[in-house]
């Protein structure tokens, strides 16, 4: 198992799977706009990704109910900040450090989070028109 710590307030938070860097980057997942972690609710574990934590863990992976997107459980990588689910499916970018955040997560997010859309429209979904996270018409 690899894992990275991350500097969160006075704190270390740990991010566990296959880290290649220090803005929780994995073996999966490289490029320069993916640099989150994402707190799984089955372990209470920060993970780049689902496949790290499936590599990783010997359970299956809970999703974050709707009822739950107000805890905080994304970690930006670029600055250690954590988000609440909420804001981070509204935003394209972290509020914090201005770290712009992959457009193509939304393809995985229903590996995270309980959507209230079909899958199909998550997997088509992109980088909207007006450059905010594809995401945000699903987090109202």
């Amino acid at each position: 198992m690899s894992s990275r710590k991350h500097c969160l307030g006075e704190g270390n938070v740990r991010v566990y799977g296959a880290t290649v860097d220090e803005e929780t980057r994995c073996v999966h997942f490289l490029s320069e706009r993916d640099a989150v972690a994402i707190l799984l609710p089955c372990c209470d574990r920060f993970y780049p990704c689902f496949r790290c934590h499936d590599e990783d863990a010997d359970h299956r992976l809970e999703r974050w109910p709707r009822s739950a997107w107000g805890e905080s459980a994304i970690l930006c990588g670029a600055c250690s900040v954590t988000l609440t689910i909420a804001t981070y499916l509204e935003v394209d970018r972290c509020p914090a450090c201005a770290a712009g955040f992959n457009p193509a997560f939304a393809m995985h997010a229903p590996h995270y989070f309980e959507l209230d859309v079909p899958t199909s429209a998550v997997a088509s979904a992109g980088e909207r028109a007006d450059g905010r996270n594809a995401l945000a018409r699903f987090a109202a």
